[in-house]
């Protein structure tokens, strides 16, 4: 917007609407302070009178005088003015009228001078300033396409991620099918991990032996201290002698009633007192899953969780069919 007083280029929210003559004014033009100018309401903006226009109200009001008429006024003017022309010209020759408005040029120009001139070095800053801001444009606008590449790229990088770790998932998973846990049976000096398993397929009444392994060892623990009990992994060579072994050692868990699992005494008569559990090996993404599902399972009353092959599956009794939960966002629906 071009201001009708300064004639500069003037930004929108700098403007004032003069609501009488509608006439747009540079509030600096205005002898407006800044911080006054910020602190006026819209409703303030909306009834703001231009100082002409406020210098014409001021006249029309003062118009009529000390009972005198617009009329009788105005004529009592003109004759005072065709007055004192009249002396004036009596008495300054047109030379003096010509040299008097040469002297009030001068002046004007002198007090005009130094305005101009700071006139000019603000148009300069604002054009290095408009310059600045047309470069920060251009900075701004490169550097955001740059970003919304980094966030394509970003989303693809995700995507792959996700994928890979799906498929790692999928292997971990798969390479574990074959696998048990047995845990609860103390460490012993110079055991076989494999003379435990008879023991415990013994204690079962499981047909199956050692020779039905591939491989059998124990794992390390987080747990430290004395008490802690490295879990023992047995990898079966057919994964339908897993099924049936641990089918085997479900059924003897569930005749003995005094705890979970089996005892270790049913094992080895020399062992200290406890329970020994078996559970299919899984890996520690479908543990902690399973861990988040029975916390849930339990809260909405269902009595079975369980794990099979890298699947996870609920049941609220033996009269319902089992829910596949497949991820997190399955939970909402139980």
């Amino acid at each position: 917007m071009i201001c009708s007083e300064c004639k500069c280029e003037v930004p929108d929210r700098d403007v004032l609407l003069c609501s009488r003559c509608r006439i747009e004014h540079h509030f600096v033009c205005q002898n407006i302070k800044d911080s006054n100018f910020r602190k006026m309401s819209a409703e303030t903006k909306s009834k703001w009178c231009c100082s002409k226009c406020k210098l014409v109200n001021t006249g029309t009001c003062s118009s009529t005088v000390a009972g005198l008429s617009t009329t009788d006024k105005q004529s009592q003017l003109d004759s005072d003015g065709k007055s004192s022309s009249a002396s004036l010209s009596l008495s300054l020759t047109k030379a003096d009228l010509e040299a008097i408005g040469r002297i009030v040029r001068e002046m004007i120009q002198a007090e005009l001078s130094p305005i101009k001139q700071e006139f000019s070095a603000i148009k300069e800053s604002i054009e290095f300033i408009s310059n600045e801001f047309d470069h920060f444009k251009s900075e701004l606008s490169t550097f955001k396409n740059k970003v919304e590449e980094l966030k394509k790229e970003n989303t693809t990088l995700k995507c792959d991620n996700n994928k890979l770790k799906s498929q790692l998932d999928s292997i971990h998973e798969y390479t574990r099918r074959d696998n048990l846990i047995i845990t609860g049976i103390p460490e012993t000096a110079n055991e076989s991990v494999y003379e435990i398993f008879n023991s415990v397929s013994t204690a079962i009444s499981s047909p199956l032996t050692s020779k039905d392994l591939s491989t059998a060892h124990r794992l390390p623990t987080r747990i430290k201290g004395k008490n802690s009990i490295k879990p023992i992994v047995v990898k079966f060579v057919r994964r339908q002698d897993k099924e049936t072994w641990l089918a085997d050692f479900r059924k003897m868990s569930s005749m003995d009633k005094t705890s979970y699992g089996i005892a270790t005494k049913s094992i080895n008569k020399s062992l200290p007192d406890g329970n020994v559990l078996a559970h299919q090996h899984l890996p520690p993404q479908i543990l902690e899953q399973l861990k988040q599902v029975r916390e849930v399972a339990s809260e909405k009353g269902y009595k079975f969780v369980w794990s099979r092959e890298g699947k996870i599956f609920v049941r609220k009794d033996t009269n319902q069919a089992a829910i596949v939960i497949h991820r997190k966002e399955d939970l909402n629906s139980l």
